[in-house]
């Protein structure tokens, strides 16, 4: 047998049983150590099946080179610990971290296996081996024209022990095979899980895959202080809920928009809360807050001068594309645009310095404003009717305020002390049912 020197190239694993060739796999690595065996292999022979190799190699896999650096904000995945709730025994795991997008990992797709029938173990586990500053995660799928297994909607959870991991992103990707990020942070982590909650598939098995996943982060810095991830705080109703209790309860309000500000005062009760400073036009919305179609927000809110001017904003997936319900002396409807908006016909005047419960129903194009001073009883149904613009796909949850941020001008300037959020109803349904089953999204500002 002679053994030419090794040729690192990934073959289709058809070309791995023929023409006699021997081939060692390289842990750890993305080639493969290809040998030839033969007692008198005439070399325009050897390298005519080379290139054919090569070349039939190319075309099975519709690249010509499918290595890819890793993008230089990612952390390496050297050092990391990565394991998956499921893969399929030709897909693992570590090809979605070999900077390699012509491989992939892909969940077990077996026809009738728990996996390819639903997302309960479509997740990644990473484990950075450190505590480090990340920002975010990537996401590039498997190339085209294939989409099996693409994510279109998904969950981060983070934290410092993987036994007390918390919810940092969920949301929803386009329907293509664009690479796709999510940011949240900067938080100081250690371990990660990547959540799929809902792929692009063929129509008959369930699965999950990707050519790669990056960790978007950075090393920190003496000195630095860099926050953990925020605790996600539910209700007895299992509502998402912000009590700005401390540093760690205060949801993830992140401003889109503007150059407002969000500042946080912590305590218990109403010690706690945040106040939302317009300057232009402003929106602060909390990443932690699930996206979801139907519901109601309810808030707790104090003006505190300047001429009002607010809203309470829901179905957020992007800045040209949420609904909201706006005060600033009349109440109008906003959605996504400068000039996307227009009046409601609703009486009710907001006094400035004094606390009232607003609660904001929807269902599909159905919204109620509903409306109480704190220390009232019950709540007056301000305004209850269609607004087809409202319309809008499932989405987060969070303030808008807007002016010129100066003194004695016209300003948003709101104090929030509480925020709750819960639960997408699967189907819309009618206001008597909505309020029955009693299905709570509330921001609470005070």
């Amino acid at each position: 047998m002679c053994l030419i020197p090794e040729l690192k190239i990934n073959l289709p694993c058809f070309f791995k049983i023929t023409l006699g060739i021997l081939v060692g796999f390289v842990p750890n690595a993305n080639y493969e150590r290809v040998f030839f065996m033969g007692k008198s292999t005439p070399k325009k022979l050897l390298a005519f099946v080379l290139s054919a190799v090569m070349a039939m190699s190319c075309l099975a896999t519709g690249a010509v080179s499918t290595v890819a650096a890793r993008e230089a904000d990612e952390l390496n995945p050297a050092g990391m610990t990565i394991t998956a709730g499921s893969q399929y025994p030709s897909t693992p795991i570590s090809n979605a971290f070999d900077d390699n997008t012509g491989s992939m990992w892909e969940t077990d797709y077996t026809p009738g296996s728990e996996d390819a029938k639903g997302y309960d173990n479509h997740y990644v586990d990473i484990d950075l081996g450190g505590e480090y500053k990340v920002t975010g995660i990537r996401y590039t799928p498997r190339s085209a024209p294939a989409i099996n297994g693409t994510i279109v909607k998904y969950t981060i959870y983070a934290g410092l022990t993987k036994e007390n991991l918390t919810q940092v992103a969920s949301g929803s990707w386009e329907r293509n095979n664009n690479v796709k990020t999510v940011s949240f942070g900067p938080y100081k982590v250690r371990y990660i899980r990547i959540k799929s909650d809902e792929t692009m598939n063929d129509g008959y098995n369930i699965t999950t895959s990707a050519a790669e996943i990056g960790v978007i982060g950075s090393e920190i810095g003496e000195g630095e202080d860099v926050p953990q991830p925020p605790v996600r705080e539910t209700d007895e109703n299992g509502n998402y809920i912000v009590t700005f209790t401390d540093e760690n309860r205060k949801g993830d309000f992140q401003i889109k928009q503007g150059e407002g500000t969000v500042d946080y005062t912590y305590g218990e009760g109403a010690d706690g809360y945040a106040v939302f400073k317009g300057k232009n036009n402003t929106l602060a919305i909390d990443n932690m807050s699930d996206a979801i179609p139907d519901g109601f927000i309810e808030a707790e809110l104090t003006d505190l001068g300047g001429v009002g001017r607010w809203g309470l904003i829901f179905r957020y997936t992007d800045n040209t594309n949420y609904a909201g319900i706006c005060y600033d002396g009349s109440w109008s409807w906003k959605v996504g645009g400068a000039a996307d908006w227009g009046p409601i016909n609703a009486s009710y005047s907001i006094k400035q310095n004094v606390t009232y419960n607003i609660r904001v129903e929807y269902t599909g194009a159905n919204i109620r404003i509903l409306i109480k001073e704190k220390t009232a009883d019950d709540y007056t149904v301000v305004y209850s009717g269609k607004i087809p613009q409202l319309d809008l796909p499932a989405g987060k949850s969070g303030v808008r305020t807007w002016g010129t941020g100066n003194p004695g001008e016209p300003t948003g300037n709101v104090k929030i002390r509480q925020s709750l959020q819960l639960l997408l109803l699967k189907q819309r349904q009618s206001f008597r049912k909505l309020r029955k089953i009693q299905i709570i999204f509330g921001i609470s500002l005070t």
